[in-house]
Parts: structure tokens; sequence; C-alpha cells
């Protein structure tokens, strides 16, 4: 099973057409400085929400949820929550 980052970069290079995430200090910066606008996030995280079988997100955590890493540790949380 591919693991949370490796598909977030493959949703990432979906969103945005090309790879914007290229080494593993990407997933610390800003979403802003891979490129992503708002449009884009909310893109993003809609099609991370259907990739991991995720409920509805909040528009809280979406305002909150801006850095790959960020995400990363929501999906995990979310699934283990799912899970149990």
């Amino acid at each position: 099973m591919e693991d949370v980052e490796s598909k977030l970069k493959s949703i990432v290079a979906d969103v945005l057409d090309k790879d914007a995430v290229t080494c593993d200090g990407d997933f610390q910066r800003p979403l802003k400085e891979l490129g992503i606008d708002s449009l884009d996030a909310m893109t993003l995280l809609l099609k991370v929400q259907d990739a991991f079988g995720l409920p509805d997100i909040s528009d809280e955590d979406m305002a909150r949820l801006n850095t790959l890493g960020g995400i990363a540790a929501y999906v995990r949380q979310n699934k283990e929550r799912i899970a149990s």
C-alpha cells in the first residue's frame, strides 16, 4: 500500500499538472510556496478526502491545513479514528 506522503505527492502532481513536491522538506513548506493557490488547495483537499476515504473536512480544518505535512498528519489521525 502506498504511504500517505507518496499518495499526496501524486495528488499534488495531478492537481497542478506538474511535480511540485521534489523532496521531503517540501512537506513543511506552506502550500503557497509550492505554487498551490487557494482554489488548488481546495481541490487538493477534496481529492485527499476521496483518495483516503475521509469524512467531510470541516471549514476550520481546511483553513489550518496549510502544509503537506499537516495534511499527511490529518489523514493519519482521521484514518485511525475511522478504523477504531
